[in-house]
Formats: structure tokens, sequence, C-alpha cells
């Protein structure tokens, strides 16, 4: 965090808590990383590992791009170093998956390594966010979803998380409902690029 106390995603979800109780909206927040632990995914992990043929061809189809049988849409937390980003995982034996923490596979951390089997369940894994989006749907029974115009644009994140749910899932996905972009000094607002103002900033 920011301020030093708890986590990055916690200091910006306290922020939002507060907004919410300033403009009298009242909300049930799930926390993804929670549910995760809490076991709320392990369904949708173990549906995805055994229909990984059906997400690879959504992959496939959508871009145009062959993948091996080695690519698994799921990201191990290496037990040795902790890295999540690191992890590839290139098989899956119905129970446990086998990976390496690649020492080279992303620009911005080194992993350290090691390989090993283990089940995926519990907050040992993480699904790539465009098959993570469907499993909430599935999960959750989701039946109309909010998305900015450049996830909802055609074959944006929208569209091959919709893909998945209807042809991995098998579950009709949820209305699709796109909104504008705020622009702040002519560009578009980016948390990602800090670009732009805090919830507490518009407020006031």
């Amino acid at each position: 965090a920011p301020d030093g106390r708890g986590t990055f995603g916690e200091y910006y979800g306290n922020m939002m808590r507060d907004l919410f109780k300033k403009l009298g909206i009242k909300a049930e927040i799930y926390q993804t990383s929670v549910m995760y632990k809490e076991g709320k995914f392990n369904d949708a992990i173990k549906f995805v590992l055994d229909h990984m043929d059906q997400v690879r061809k959504v992959y496939v189809d959508m871009y145009k791009k062959e993948l091996g049988d080695t690519w698994f849409a799921l990201q191990v937390i290496c037990p040795k170093c902790g890295k999540l980003g690191t992890t590839k995982v290139n098989a899956w034996d119905g129970e446990k998956v086998t990976y390496t923490c690649e020492p080279h596979l992303v620009k911005w951390a080194e992993g350290c390594g090691y390989s090993g089997k283990m089940e995926p369940y519990n907050g040992n894994a993480k699904m790539p966010f465009k098959v993570e989006w469907a499993a909430k749907w599935w999960t959750f029974g989701v039946t109309i979803e909010g998305a900015g115009k450049d996830h909802a644009s055609a074959g944006g994140t929208y569209d091959v998380a919709r893909l998945i749910c209807q042809y991995v899932f098998g579950q009709e996905p949820p209305l699709k409902l796109p909104y504008e972009f705020f622009l702040y000094d002519g560009k578009k607002m980016s948390s990602s690029k800090g670009l732009g103002l805090t919830g507490e900033e518009l407020l006031e």
C-alpha cells in the first residue's frame, strides 16, 4: 500500500468503501483474492483444466495463434519463492498440475527455477483474467456485467470471456453493458498509467 499499511488492493478497496458510505451506496463487496483462498473457485479451476482443449480453441479462433498442448490457462504460486507471474503450468493429471518457476518468463521478475507438482486449489493458483472473468460468471450465476469500451470492443477481453462462458462452461453469457470513459486533461483516465483522479477527488 502507498502508506505502507496492508496491501495495494486493500488500500484502494478501503478508499472505495469510504466513498460508498459517503454516497449512500449499499453493496456486498467480494474480494477475489479471498475467494480463491476460501476455495470458491476450486470447481471452476478444475473445470477449466479438464476442458483445456476447448479453452485453447477459443483463444486460437479469436487470435489466430496456435497454442501447444502444454499451454494452460493457470499459474500457480511457487512454494519456494512465492512468485505467481513467473510460473508456467505445463501438465494436468486430473489431480495435480506440473509447473516450473521460469527464470526468464517475464521481464519484470525472475523466477527461481523450481519445478514440481501441486494441487491448484485454495489460493495456490490463479486463472488469467479473461478465463477468470468467465469463471466468475459461471460460479456466481452473473446475469449482467458492465465493462469499459476497451474491454467491450470487438475482439476484446469481454468477447473472449463470453465465448469461454458459452463454449467451455456451457452457460449463457451475461447481458453485455458497455460504458464510456471519462476523459482527464484530454486523455482516457488510466489507473495503470496513473492518469486521472481518484474517486475522492471526483466526489469533491
